[in-house]
């Protein structure tokens, strides 16, 4: 009944889940919030999507889903960790896949409504363009079955970037997924109207690369976003036979990633090559 007992449990949890040993930090963040001997505290809640992101991080999607809807349903529960626990039930649901993913669409339509729900009702809250572009994600992943999904994504995609409180992370993101998207709209075409829809994508992926395009007053480019927008753009560029943008890219790729210099370094040899036959 000490006042620092809760804390004390709480980082037992802490201790585990910063060794990798998930399944010890869900029984004790589970001892916060099933203890009768502390009254209910934001801490309480916060053990609780703990635990349910120690049940994701060991693959136990099904748990992941009770805590998570347990906490958005909580009406005690601070709004913002509701919310959190929204989106994070929304992605137990995208990530998750039985043996034979024969449930996977009906996984993908479920997560999308549990995302929905935040925009719908709290459109204003920063988290909502977030949502939006996880439901982006899900149309995406059902495109490669159903291609009316595609415009769905791209969409939703375009809510973020338009999106007053999308913040820079979110927008390349979506940015980066409409990208994606004429990708996938592009295997369905052929001729002029396949190039046109890769080199849109292209376009997409180097709007997040060459981020000043994209920066709102105040913002920094975020690291994760605008390297996976370069890996996306030299891929493609290189597969467009547009070897001095995919020269130009790999190379401005070796200052964000230097640790792949030495496989960057064979990429732009090896395009340098393509380009010299081509010109001879």
């Amino acid at each position: 009944t000490n006042d620092l007992a809760r804390d004390a449990q709480y980082w037992i949890g802490d201790y585990y889940w910063g060794r990798g040993d998930f399944q010890n930090a869900e029984i004790n963040y589970q001892l916060v919030f099933k203890s009768t001997n502390w009254p209910p505290l934001s801490l309480t809640y916060q053990a609780q999507m703990m635990a349910g992101r120690a049940a994701i991080a060991r693959l136990d999607y099904k748990d992941a889903i009770t805590y998570f809807t347990n906490l958005a349903g909580n009406a005690a529960c601070p709004l913002d960790l509701r919310i959190q626990a929204t989106i994070a039930c929304g992605d137990a649901l995208s990530l998750r896949t039985d043996p034979g993913a024969t449930n996977r669409p009906a996984d993908l339509q479920e997560a999308i409504s549990w995302f929905s729900t935040i925009p719908q009702t709290y459109p204003t809250h920063p988290q909502a363009p977030v949502a939006l572009g996880r439901m982006g994600d899900c149309c995406l992943q059902l495109g490669d079955s159903d291609p009316k999904f595609y415009d769905k994504a791209a969409g939703f995609y375009q809510e973020v970037i338009n999106s007053p409180q999308a913040q820079f992370p979110a927008r390349s993101q979506a940015r980066i997924g409409l990208g994606l998207v004429a990708e996938g709209m592009a295997k369905l075409k052929s001729g002029s109207e396949q190039t046109a829809l890769l080199n849109q994508a292209l376009e997409d992926y180097q709007d997040v690369f060459f981020y000043e395009r994209m920066l709102r007053n105040g913002e920094e480019p975020d690291p994760f976003w605008v390297k996976k927008a370069g890996l996306e753009a030299a891929r493609l560029a290189e597969s467009l036979q547009q070897w001095p943008l995919a020269i130009n890219l790999y190379g401005k790729l070796e200052e964000w990633l230097p640790q792949m210099r030495s496989s960057l370094d064979k990429k732009i040899l090896s395009a340098q090559k393509s380009l010299a036959s081509e010109k001879k």
